[in-house]
């Protein structure tokens, strides 16, 4: 049915006015086009402008009643484009574009104004750029949202076929792709940004309807406000700040009482005095923009950490749109979804495996997506989901695939390992062996200066910045792990690798040194502390390899493993145990530090805090520089915190440093570390923790 006759038949103008509002531009405006534009012939009219193969982009303003026409360059002078529209709003039927929901496509459009680009044969609610034909720029306002921009980031970051420069813009609102052409198309590539900038939205609203109520964030924010309004404009509203603060502090009463009867002191004898004096001065505004800080940052650093977990684990579990498989003889392109158990599936360079399987004929390079460097497959070896052909061919037999992944396993246990609460002992431990000296500042201050001074002295945060270092350098370290085929389940036993200066290797491993060779990774190992590497009786496989790592660091044992450590740590040394934890339990127990040596695939989670997934030398190297990293970070985060803080004490003291002048120091210091871990991060993401912190 032609859209001009239906119009007619509802009473509506015939008169249609288009202008040129510049060169390939028409603007159209009527009664015709507020009817065209409502809900249910949107799409007609929509297929039936884009049945002009010139125009580029359609920008419907619902509200104000008008369309806007952007044609391609070259499309011709404004009598011929009118032509060409007169044609497609007069034709029988208009062709199909595919398009995206329009209902949603309605949600995403701000303002009520929807805009529809051509992208290949595709129709798109996004504005494209290409820059070059393998790099393509993508629009819309909703990826300003970073919560919609991580979730697409994620998304492609596990797709095959897309080359490492994928990035974001924020003030653009914009995401910049790169991809290998002939191997992906336009189309596909805006399939998988549309369903996941959709499935954000959706996912979004329904989070925010499930969102559980936050007491204490919602409490913070109402003593905020009130401390405003009472230290500014409205004096008795103090009442409702008392009531707030003594809320707020409450939790820190009783540890006070039992820390004073005691007689020691802690972090909430300091938080408590804080509030005391608060209570006194009847000045809440500090008060209450700290309360704010210590809610603030932790939900950043939160939102920090979802971010980088999602891309790390996506581009762990990648996986291809389709497969080349060969099915009687015939080899065809399968969508992944047809895949069948038993299939042969053909990799060539670039390819990622769809499922684990073993390599029926052929010869690859292999770069696995969860341990480094590459790998040789041959006939009858296995290759794993997720790694990418870097050059070769070699077909393959699908045994497995989703779930049963090796690399859906080891994603799933270095999730729960990042996601393991990290005792924050040692954050408080520091933080605590200030809280004397700062209390004992405290009572001169008050003494010289009133309780302005003596609020300025104990207002420095020694705890939120090192937190926050500690959480994301955690994660940091698991995701450099990882990456070396290693798993990290216990923050504390990494922290006790970093200390060890001896090591000893387990009988029966097969070791490899790898591209570095055993001499030099052994000279690296003395680098970073090692003074003893020591080799158990027993050791059948690799024992050439041992020696020369032993050359580098210029020892040389043979002895029992348990009687061997418990020997070195009778000589005071901390030792680190790296084998088989399994088969030799007492050794592993007695050691200091057991790394489990390991291979796929996975039935259970490996026994011991460590486990090495290969028995690469490199991999001992690259856990031994992860563990100082993370070491190193946490030194230096403790230096971070200390310095603005001593800093504030000094110019309370000396300078009348105001308490808002401390709050802003202080915070400054909590900022400083959040860069540093959030630059640690980011070099985790491209393999450099080790080199960046440490």
């Amino acid at each position: 049915m032609r859209l001009p006759d239906e119009m007619s038949r509802a009473g509506a103008s015939p008169d249609l006015e288009i202008k040129a509002a510049g060169r390939g531009v028409l603007v159209m405006s009527g009664k015709p086009v507020e009817y065209a534009m409502k809900p249910e012939h949107r799409r007609e009219f929509i297929e039936r402008v884009f049945s002009m193969p010139k125009l580029s982009r359609l920008e419907l303003a619902i509200d104000e009643g008008h369309a806007r026409l952007r044609f391609e360059r070259g499309a011709g002078r404004t009598p011929e484009l009118l032509r060409s529209l007169a044609r497609a709003m007069r034709a029988e039927k208009p062709d199909q574009s595919a398009l995206a929901d329009l209902d949603l496509v309605e949600v995403l459009s701000p303002d009520r104004r929807m805009e529809i680009s051509r992208a290949g044969s595709r129709l798109t609610f996004l504005r494209v750029k290409a820059l070059r034909p393998e790099r393509y720029r993508f629009f819309h306002p909703e990826f300003r949202d970073p919560a919609a921009r991580d979730a697409i980031l994620s998304d492609l970051m596990g797709v095959a076929y897309l080359n490492e420069r994928i990035g974001s813009g924020w003030n653009g609102g914009y995401i910049e792709v790169e991809f290998q052409v002939g191997r992906m198309t336009i189309e596909s590539l805006l399939e998988i940004i549309e369903s996941a900038l959709l499935g954000t939205i959706a996912s979004a609203s329904r989070h925010h309807q499930m969102q559980p109520f936050h007491f204490r964030r919602h409490l913070v924010d109402a003593n905020l406000v009130l401390a405003v309004l009472s230290d500014y404009l409205f004096a008795p509203t103090r009442v409702l700040n008392v009531v707030t603060l003594w809320m707020l502090n409450a939790r820190h009463v009783r540890p006070t009482i039992r820390s004073l009867r005691e007689l020691r002191v802690n972090l909430d004898v300091l938080y408590s005095a804080v509030a005391f004096l608060t209570l006194l001065s009847l000045t809440f505004i500090p008060s209450a923009l700290m309360y704010w800080a210590f809610e603030f940052w932790p939900r950043r650093a939160k939102r920090l950490r979802e971010a980088e977990m999602k891309k790390f684990l996506s581009r762990l579990k990648r996986c291809p749109r389709s497969v080349w498989v060969d099915r009687d003889g015939t080899e065809m392109e399968v969508p992944l979804s047809h895949l069948r158990l038993g299939d042969t599936v053909i990799l060539r360079e670039g390819d990622i495996a769809p499922g684990d399987g073993r390599a029926l004929s052929g010869d690859a390079l292999v770069a696995e997506s969860w341990t480094a460097g590459l790998h040789r497959k041959e006939t009858g070896d296995v290759i794993h989901c997720s790694g990418r052909i870097a050059s070769g061919e070699a077909r393959m037999r699908l045994d497995t695939l989703g779930m049963g992944a090796a690399t859906s396993t080891l994603a799933e246990w270095h999730t729960q390992a990042m996601l393991a609460p990290v005792s924050q002992e040692r954050v408080h431990g520091m933080a605590t062996s200030t809280v004397l000296p700062v209390l004992a500042l405290g009572v001169v201050a008050i003494l010289h200066g009133g309780i302005s001074m003596t609020k300025g002295v104990l207002r420095p945060d020694y705890v939120s910045g090192p937190l926050i270092s500690q959480e994301l350098g955690w994660v940091a370290a698991v995701m450099e792990a990882a990456q070396n085929g290693i798993l990290i389940n216990n923050h504390a036993a990494l922290e006790k690798l970093a200390k060890c200066d001896c090591f000893v290797f387990s009988p029966a491993v097969k070791w490899r040194p790898g591209a570095r060779g055993a001499e030099e990774i052994g000279a690296a190992l003395r680098e970073l502390g090692v003074e003893e590497i020591l080799m158990a009786t027993g050791s059948t496989g690799g024992s050439g390899t041992l020696a020369m790592l032993q050359k580098g660091v210029g020892v040389s044992h043979s002895v029992d493993a348990g009687g061997l450590i418990k020997e070195r740590q009778y000589l005071g040394k901390k030792v680190a145990f790296i084998g088989d934890c399994a088969a030799l339990k007492d050794a592993a127990e007695r050691a200091d530090v057991a790394v489990h040596v390991c291979h796929p695939p996975f039935s259970e989670t490996p026994p011991g805090p460590i486990a090495l997934f290969e028995p690469e030398l490199e991999g001992v190297l690259a856990l031994r520089g992860i563990a100082t990293a993370y070491n190193n970070q946490l030194r230096a985060s403790f230096a971070t915190a200390l310095i603005p803080n001593v800093a504030c004490v000094v110019g309370a003291f000396s300078f009348g440093l105001p308490v808002l002048g401390v709050i802003a120091l202080t915070n400054a210091g909590t900022l400083a570390n959040y860069l540093q871990a959030r630059r640690a991060l980011r070099a985790a993401e491209a393999g450099r923790y080790a080199l960046v912190a440490g």
